[in-house]
Protein backbone atom coordinates (compact mmCIF):
# COMPACT_ATOMS: atom_id res chain seq x y z
CA UNK A 1 0.00 0.00 0.00
CA UNK A 2 2.88 2.64 0.68
CA UNK A 3 6.10 3.35 1.72
CA UNK A 4 6.86 6.90 2.63
CA UNK A 5 9.26 9.01 5.49
CA UNK A 6 7.29 10.46 8.24
CA UNK A 7 8.62 12.73 11.43
CA UNK A 8 7.15 11.02 14.68
CA UNK A 9 8.27 11.75 18.04
CA UNK A 10 9.51 8.49 20.26
CA UNK A 11 9.47 9.15 23.81
CA UNK A 12 9.23 7.17 27.49
CA UNK A 13 5.94 6.22 28.36
CA UNK A 14 6.54 7.33 31.84
CA UNK A 15 7.44 11.02 30.90
CA UNK A 16 7.83 12.99 27.72
CA UNK A 17 11.02 14.77 28.94
CA UNK A 18 14.22 13.92 26.41
CA UNK A 19 11.61 12.63 23.84
CA UNK A 20 13.10 12.98 20.01
CA UNK A 21 11.70 13.07 16.54
CA UNK A 22 13.21 11.28 14.19
CA UNK A 23 12.59 10.24 10.23
CA UNK A 24 10.87 6.52 9.89
CA UNK A 25 10.15 4.81 6.71
CA UNK A 26 6.01 4.35 7.16
CA UNK A 27 5.91 0.50 5.27
CA UNK A 28 2.35 -0.39 5.34
CA UNK A 29 2.95 -3.67 5.43
CA UNK A 30 4.99 -3.92 8.29
CA UNK A 31 3.88 -5.10 11.18
CA UNK A 32 5.94 -3.25 14.40
CA UNK A 33 8.13 -0.21 14.81
CA UNK A 34 11.82 0.07 14.90
CA UNK A 35 13.42 2.61 16.55
CA UNK A 36 17.13 2.90 16.74
CA UNK A 37 18.25 0.86 20.26
CA UNK A 38 20.68 4.10 21.48
CA UNK A 39 17.71 6.21 21.24
CA UNK A 40 15.47 3.93 23.84
CA UNK A 41 18.82 4.01 25.73
CA UNK A 42 18.37 7.56 25.93
CA UNK A 43 14.86 8.03 26.68
CA UNK A 44 15.43 5.05 29.34
CA UNK A 45 13.71 2.32 28.32
CA UNK A 46 14.67 -1.55 29.13
CA UNK A 47 15.29 -4.47 26.32
CA UNK A 48 12.52 -6.78 27.03
CA UNK A 49 11.77 -9.71 25.09
CA UNK A 50 13.58 -11.24 21.89
CA UNK A 51 11.59 -12.01 19.06
CA UNK A 52 12.25 -13.51 15.61
CA UNK A 53 11.61 -11.17 12.43
CA UNK A 54 11.69 -12.24 9.32
CA UNK A 55 12.97 -9.78 6.35
CA UNK A 56 11.27 -9.67 3.11
CA UNK A 57 13.44 -12.16 1.94
CA UNK A 58 12.92 -14.62 4.17
CA UNK A 59 15.58 -14.61 6.44
CA UNK A 60 15.33 -14.41 9.63
CA UNK A 61 17.10 -12.51 12.87
CA UNK A 62 16.40 -11.56 16.17
CA UNK A 63 15.81 -8.25 18.08
CA UNK A 64 15.21 -6.76 21.49
CA UNK A 65 11.53 -5.28 22.00
CA UNK A 66 10.79 -1.96 24.32
CA UNK A 67 7.28 -0.23 25.22
CA UNK A 68 7.43 3.04 23.84
CA UNK A 69 5.41 6.03 22.84
CA UNK A 70 4.90 7.82 19.64
CA UNK A 71 3.60 10.87 18.76
CA UNK A 72 2.36 11.95 15.58
CA UNK A 73 0.36 14.80 14.13
CA UNK A 74 -1.04 15.38 17.46
CA UNK A 75 -2.06 11.75 18.46
CA UNK A 76 -0.25 9.73 21.11
CA UNK A 77 0.12 5.87 21.02
CA UNK A 78 1.74 3.29 23.04
CA UNK A 79 3.26 0.24 21.82
CA UNK A 80 5.64 -2.34 21.67
CA UNK A 81 8.50 -1.33 19.74
CA UNK A 82 11.60 -2.85 17.95
CA UNK A 83 14.91 -2.21 19.10
CA UNK A 84 17.11 -1.55 16.08
CA UNK A 85 20.91 -2.17 15.52
CA UNK A 86 22.68 -0.55 13.32
CA UNK A 87 21.44 -1.31 9.63
CA UNK A 88 18.16 -1.44 10.62
CA UNK A 89 16.06 1.03 9.27
CA UNK A 90 14.00 2.94 12.15
CA UNK A 91 10.28 2.13 10.67
CA UNK A 92 6.88 2.60 11.40
CA UNK A 93 4.54 -0.21 11.34
CA UNK A 94 0.89 -0.95 11.17
CA UNK A 95 0.37 -1.18 15.08
CA UNK A 96 1.79 2.15 15.24
CA UNK A 97 0.05 4.15 12.71
CA UNK A 98 -3.19 2.34 13.52
CA UNK A 99 -2.50 3.23 17.35
CA UNK A 100 -2.61 6.47 16.10
CA UNK A 101 -6.53 6.22 14.63
CA UNK A 102 -4.59 7.02 10.77
CA UNK A 103 -5.01 5.08 7.81
CA UNK A 104 -2.52 5.22 5.09
CA UNK A 105 -3.00 7.89 2.03
CA UNK A 106 -0.84 6.35 -0.62
CA UNK A 107 -1.20 9.10 -3.04
CA UNK A 108 -0.08 12.12 -0.49
CA UNK A 109 2.41 9.53 1.07
CA UNK A 110 0.46 10.90 4.40
CA UNK A 111 -1.55 9.53 7.15
CA UNK A 112 -5.50 10.52 7.38
CA UNK A 113 -7.67 9.99 10.24
CA UNK A 114 -9.39 6.40 9.86
CA UNK A 115 -12.93 6.21 10.39
CA UNK A 116 -13.18 4.18 13.69
CA UNK A 117 -15.88 1.51 14.55
CA UNK A 118 -16.94 0.16 17.45
CA UNK A 119 -18.80 -3.92 17.52
CA UNK A 120 -20.76 -4.71 19.82
CA UNK A 121 -22.60 -8.10 20.58
CA UNK A 122 -26.60 -8.11 20.34
CA UNK A 123 -26.30 -8.94 24.40
CA UNK A 124 -23.83 -5.67 25.32
CA UNK A 125 -26.11 -3.21 22.74
CA UNK A 126 -28.86 -3.92 24.90
CA UNK A 127 -27.23 -3.49 28.20
CA UNK A 128 -25.21 -0.91 26.75
CA UNK A 129 -21.80 -2.36 27.30
CA UNK A 130 -18.57 -1.46 24.85
CA UNK A 131 -17.17 -4.90 23.68
CA UNK A 132 -14.28 -3.84 21.34
CA UNK A 133 -12.88 -1.07 19.23
CA UNK A 134 -11.82 -1.69 15.70
CA UNK A 135 -11.08 0.64 12.55
CA UNK A 136 -11.12 -0.09 8.68
CA UNK A 137 -9.50 1.55 6.37
CA UNK A 138 -11.58 3.23 3.59
CA UNK A 139 -10.53 0.96 0.76
CA UNK A 140 -12.26 -1.92 3.31
CA UNK A 141 -8.90 -3.29 4.35
CA UNK A 142 -6.90 -3.47 7.52
CA UNK A 143 -10.01 -4.25 10.00
CA UNK A 144 -9.58 -5.54 13.19
CA UNK A 145 -11.02 -5.81 16.84
CA UNK A 146 -9.26 -4.91 20.17
CA UNK A 147 -10.74 -6.31 23.37
CA UNK A 148 -12.31 -3.53 25.77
Amino acid sequence: MGTFRIRVTVCDLREEEGSREIEMVLESSATSPVIPRDLAEHLGTRPGARRTWTLADGRGFERNLTQAGLVYDGRTTACMVVLGEPGDLPLLGAHAFKGFGFEVDPVAETLRPATQYLVRSHAAMSKGHLVGLGSLGEDGSGFRIDPA
